[in-house]
Order: C-alpha cells, then sequence, then structure tokens
C-alpha cells in the first residue's frame, strides 16, 4: 500500500513539474515570437513573471523526487573512509541538521506568505503569496522525505533503491 502511494505521489509531482516545464517552453516561445515577429500587435509583458514564478515553482517541486532518488549532491569523501558504524551516526547527525533547517525554511516560508498576501506580482497583478507559496509546499515535502530517511536510518532498515547511482570522481 504504502509504495504505490508513494508511487503516486512521485508520479504527481512528475506530472506537475514536467506541466511546469512544457507552459515555461511555449510561453517563452510565444513571447518571443510576439517580440520579433508581432511586435506591432500583440505584448506578452506577463510572460517574464508566468516563466520564473514557474520556474520557481518547478525547483520546490523537483527538490523531494532529488531526495527521494538519492540524487543530491553529497561530498562523501570522508564518509567513505570511516567505519560504517560511523558512517551511519554521520547520516543520523546529517539527516537531523537537514530537517532542522527544513523546519526553519517551513515556518518562515508560512510567514512570507502571510507577510505578502497583499503585495501584488507587477504584471500579473496576482497575489505574491501564491509564488512564496512554493518555499513551504517544496519545505514540507522535503521535509516528508527526509523524515523518512531518518526512520529508516533509526531502524536499521537499508535505505530505499534509488533511482539515482552516485557517481564518484577519482
Amino acid at each position: 500500500m504504502a509504495g504505490s502511494v508513494g508511487r503516486i505521489y512521485a508520479k504527481t509531482l512528475e506530472i506537475a513539474i514536467g506541466l511546469l516545464l512544457a507552459e515555461m517552453i511555449a510561453v517563452g516561445f510565444a513571447a518571443v515570437v510576439a517580440r520579433f515577429l508581432l511586435s506591432d500587435y500583440v505584448s506578452l509583458y506577463w510572460a517574464e513573471e508566468v516563466i520564473r514564478y514557474s520556474f520557481i515553482w518547478s525547483v520546490f517541486l523537483v527538490s523531494p523526487l532529488v531526495v527521494r532518488r538519492g540524487a543530491n549532491l553529497e561530498l562523501d569523501i570522508f564518509v567513505q573512509r570511516v567505519p560504517p558504524s560511523a558512517r551511519r551516526a554521520i547520516a543520523l547527525f546529517n539527516g537531523v541538521v537537514i530537517v532542522s533547517f527544513l523546519v526553519v525554511l517551513v515556518v518562515q516560508g508560512i510567514i512570507m506568505v502571510r507577510v505578502n498576501v497583499n503585495q501584488l506580482s507587477s504584471a500579473l497583478e496576482m497575489s505574491m503569496a501564491w509564488i512564496y507559496l512554493a518555499v513551504p509546499t517544496g519545505g514540507c515535502l522535503m521535509l516528508g522525505e527526509y523524515v523518512a530517511i531518518l526512520v529508516r536510518l533509526l531502524r536499521g532498515t537499508p535505505e530505499a533503491t534509488s533511482e539515482a547511482r552516485p557517481v564518484a570522481v577519482q
């Protein structure tokens, strides 16, 4: 059950990110065409904002998938040289530090959303709270991934197989 829910969750995020990427490409292309071919008739003054805000949301939505797949950047040259028991302790310490950071990110993100409710974007004239909402949303999703990692570490269960493979530089 949990595995199928996890797959649905990951697939939903992948689709959302794919739609945001397609929208960024389509709007960017339309803005270029409008600027160079239809400049006398059409002005897509809002296109830059749409692309920027879509990019912000896509970064915060892809981050939990990166964590889930183990594709996040790690500098583990030191960790590779210590015994396995120390590796587990280092992984636990890292997880606690990251979870602490993500809690701060979520709390401060919620504050940013509340502060910016009445601020409007310049071109779209939409509440900036919708843009800032990406911070606590992505933070909560990443927090869930890191809590799951910590639970696996504390239980001593093996890591979930990731689709990413570490690359060692030699």
